[in-house]
């Protein structure tokens, strides 16, 4: 057992695989059972979840078939991803006293949903769906908010009701959705809103899915590559612009996240965001240097356990500043043994450690 609490700031549940047994038509009003979620099988092995009639998760050519399974395959053989009492045996096995929990296509797409009301009842019905999966285990399960942007004022609803109604701790978007960024003042309600319930924005990619496109996706047609560059450059798009367009002055008290794109580029994107803040000074909003508002308390980046560079990355941005993510169980994360990869480290100081596996986590969410 711990010294201290251990907080997984991302883990998931898998929504969006037939073996967790979801019949989404029935969650919905009748108008939009026929754009319910459904899942359709290869041949081959495997399947995607279609939504809107389009594709989810788009496959690959090149893609995760060629390691020997797929996708849906791989996250079969964990069923703690949909069975709550599952996860509490993992959670025991890892460590981990508390989860903050993340879906997938579903509560991430609905971002890019082409019907905006059809949109707004998806992310009710997800919602409803983690909050009960989450109540099995109240004091040890959290859970973040799907939203329908771009519609904003749906949004600003549903955040009300899970963080007053359903006790969520945060809302989980997309950093854009329909060629919008996230920064953009059209959201601004959303984060007003958010400020006043005192919980985080924590920007999530799913890729790629249809209406968010993610950084350089378009260009590949292989999963190695698209798992290399999506996440952590649509986060630093995310980082970049929410400074740049003054989102974080507008609202001072909003706690934004930026979730499963590993921490390693913070220091060099601090350092060339300030760098083109002097030479491009009136064409950002921001009223102070770039790196301010990553060291201030406002941002949270969470950080890949294995990563190498973990400690220069404290050291720049100090300890306060990440957060620990297991990405349960997504086919590239590691369990058992996420906790373990930062608690026996050796080039980590004992308090970084505290920090980075609980007590920013809980700052960030208010746990």
């Amino acid at each position: 057992m711990s010294a201290y609490r251990i907080i997984d700031a991302d883990g998931h549940v898998a929504e969006q695989l037939p073996q967790a047994g979801i019949d989404w038509a029935a969650l919905l009003p009748e108008r939009y059972k026929h754009m319910a979620p459904r899942h359709f099988p290869f041949h081959t092995g495997g399947g995607r979840m279609f939504i809107e009639g389009k594709i989810t998760a788009i496959p690959q050519p090149g893609g995760h078939a060629m390691s020997g399974k797929d996708l849906v395959d791989v996250h079969a053989e964990r069923p703690g991803m949909w069975d709550p009492h599952v996860r509490m045996k993992h959670m025991d096995i890892e460590g981990i006293d508390t989860a903050v929990l993340y879906g997938g296509a579903v509560h991430i797409g609905v971002a890019g949903l082409d019907d905006p009301g059809f949109a707004a009842a998806l992310a009710r019905a997800y919602n409803d769906l983690v909050a009960s999966y989450a109540d099995t285990y109240t004091k040890r399960l959290k859970a973040v908010a799907a939203l329908a942007l771009p519609d904003v004022e749906a949004s600003v609803l549903e955040l009300r009701r899970c963080v007053k109604d359903l006790g969520f701790v945060g809302a989980g978007v997309a950093p854009n959705t329909h060629g919008r960024n996230l920064a953009s003042d059209h959201f601004d309600p959303l984060f007003a809103e958010a400020q006043r319930l005192d919980v985080p924005i924590c920007i999530h990619l799913v890729a790629p899915v249809p209406g968010i496109p993610a950084a350089a996706h378009d260009r590949f047609d292989r999963s190695y590559y698209i798992q290399l560059t999506a996440h952590p450059f649509e986060q630093m798009i995310a980082v970049a612009t929410f400074i740049g367009e003054g989102v974080l002055d507008r609202f001072p008290r909003l706690r934004v996240a930026f979730m499963e794109g590993n921490c390693g580029w913070a220091p060099f994107w601090m350092d060339r965001m300030n760098e083109y803040h002097e030479v491009f000074p009136n064409q950002v909003r921001c009223k102070r240097r770039p790196s301010e508002y990553l060291l201030d308390g406002q941002c949270y980046i969470s950080c890949g356990y294995e990563e190498k560079t973990l400690p220069y990355v404290v050291d720049v941005l100090g300890e306060d500043r990440i957060v620990f993510a297991s990405d349960y169980w997504h086919f590239d994360a590691k369990f058992p043994g996420a906790v373990a990869a930062i608690k026996d480290r050796t080039t980590l100081r004992e308090s970084a450690k505290r920090k980075i596996l609980g007590a920013n986590a809980a700052r960030l969410y208010v746990l």
